[in-house]
């Protein structure tokens, strides 16, 4: 405002040379808006300097319209200061500079201008020519007025906006950005920065390329070009991104793309949570779930090996009925393989939900081996060594599980099997031992861990695997045991063990007390 005052000086003496003014009234002039700048620029106040330089536009207005007679033309130069002073957005100095033009106008009228009106040739009414020039002054000063008000309430509102989207940006629970179109950061929070380990400031005009491992670069530009020709905008996807110390973190990474507007570029908006929790979890479903199609559709191929020798015996047994009778013994033989394997199926996955009802009394060692022998086809001919008497078990789950392992050692061991007992210890110790190749290290654990809930079938076929869980899972519930061990003259031995007597409890002979 200081520098449109101070340029009308030299502006306005041009006018008045050129109008033929006097000298004298040009210089008085000039001074006059001299001064008036001169004591805006050392007011001490910033409403003084603003008030002082508004009435110099306004002075500079009456001097022009001085010079140009009151021309109708000239008047508009009140107009124009009225429109400066409303740069200021104060209501007292507009009115303040309207109250001038009505006084510049009724000493206008009363002194300036006076012979004009009171010419019978002017033509001029000295009541309708003010009041016009005042009226429109008076709409001009309401409409900008007005359009203040309008101006204020859309940039509160906006102010309003832009504070509730920072403050939601800062305080989020994940870390945000927000990046140019081309991937650079302009903004980031701080929880973002805690996560990479970085100062949001160092992040700050960098790539988004900086921060994702090499080998995710292009799942990253394949989620940039989803998210820029995408329906929604917006994509989300897994991701490793690099921290400060050059760590690798599963990230899970939303892109969307905020549109521009007028005077207003496009934005992408980042969020990024820690998700390598997540990510290992998901991964560990999808390994379960992938072993747990495997291991159902192996055991699906042992069950039709049984069930196959079932049909092939029948159709035998059509055809020539004669030896019917062994037909049928080994049609039994082959049903119980096959019942074998859906029980083991069932108590794998039941292990965790249904509890195994345990009766448990003192055994013959020697009559159990023996008893169950007769029930395992091909076991007929297996000798029994015994060396321990007794032992302190639930009978039917006792065979159960000698019957599994002498089953699998029958079926994938080797020729020559034997059964032995003996004595360790509170624990007697049933032994199934057989001349087959040897169960490497890495394995000897985890072929006891090839049940239908892990999804693991370690072992092939994987009804072994799935019988030897079976078979510790239910030793462990009468108080024992089954490890594999490999012997000196290259033998495997599977060693069930039990304990040979009831385990007594321990009563607590501490008195009871009674709280008061």
């Amino acid at each position: 405002m200081l520098v449109i005052l101070l340029a009308q000086v030299p502006s306005l003496a041009a006018v008045g040379l050129f109008q033929a003014v006097s000298i004298y009234e040009i210089v008085v002039a000039s001074l006059l808006l001299v001064v008036l700048a001169v004591v805006g620029m050392m007011a001490r106040s910033n409403t003084l300097a603003a008030a002082v330089v508004a009435l110099g536009l306004i002075t500079a207005a009456g001097i022009l319209v001085r010079y140009l007679d009151g021309s109708t033309a000239s008047q508009f130069a009140f107009y124009l200061a009225v429109v400066a002073i409303s740069f200021y957005q104060d209501r007292k100095l507009l009115l303040t500079g309207l109250v001038y033009v009505v006084a510049y106008h009724l000493f206008a009228v009363l002194v300036l201008y006076r012979d004009s009106f009171t010419s019978p040739t002017a033509g001029v009414d000295p009541v309708s020519w003010p009041a016009t020039h005042l009226g429109f002054s008076l709409i001009l000063v309401l409409l900008l007025m007005a359009g203040w008000r309008v101006t204020k309430k859309t940039d509160a509102s906006a102010s309003s906006d832009d504070d509730s989207f920072r403050i939601s940006f800062e305080k989020a629970p994940v870390g945000m950005a927000v990046l140019t179109p081309s991937g650079e950061f302009l903004h980031v929070n701080g929880l973002l920065g805690e996560l990479l380990g970085y100062e949001p400031e160092k992040l700050a005009g960098a790539g988004i390329r900086s921060i994702i491992h090499g080998d995710d670069l292009g799942d990253l530009g394949q989620a940039w070009e989803d998210m820029g020709n995408g329906a929604t905008r917006s994509t989300t996807t897994w991701m490793r991104c690099l921290t400060g110390d050059g760590q690798g973190l599963w990230a899970r990474l939303s892109l969307s793309l905020v549109p521009g507007a007028p005077k207003k570029p496009a934005t992408v908006l980042l969020q990024l949570e820690d998700g390598s929790g997540a990510h290992r979890e998901q991964s560990r479903l999808e390994n379960l779930n992938r072993g747990k199609d495997e291991f159902v559709a192996a055991v699906g191929e042992d069950i039709r090996a049984p069930i196959g020798s079932i049909l092939d015996l029948t159709a035998e047994a059509h055809r020539d009925p004669a030896d019917l009778h062994h037909i049928v013994r080994q049609v039994e033989s082959e049903a119980k393989a096959a019942a074998a394997i859906v029980d083991d199926l069932i108590t794998s996955a039941r292990a965790d939900t249904v509890a195994v009802s345990v009766v448990a009394r003192t055994l013959d060692a020697e009559l159990l081996c023996q008893e169950t022998l007769v029930g395992v086809p091909g076991a007929e001919q297996i000798p029994v060594e015994v060396g321990a008497a007794s032992l302190w078990a639930d009978p039917a789950l006792t065979q159960r599980v000698l019957a599994s392992l002498v089953s699998n050692a029958i079926r994938y061991g080797g020729h020559a099997v034997a059964v032995r007992t003996t004595s360790s210890g509170p624990d007697t110790v049933i032994q199934v031992i057989d001349d087959g190749p040897e169960i490497p290290v890495s394995e000897r654990e985890r072929i006891f861990n090839g049940d239908l809930r892990r999804g693991q079938p370690v072992t092939k076929p994987a009804a072994a695997g799935l019988s030897l869980t079976v078979a510790r899972h239910l030793a462990q519930q009468m108080d024992g045991d089954i490890v594999y061990r490999r012997s000196g003259d290259g033998h495997n031995i599977f060693e069930l063990r039990l304990p040979s007597e009831q385990i007594g409890m321990e009563l607590d002979t501490e008195p009871v007390r009674i709280p008061a």
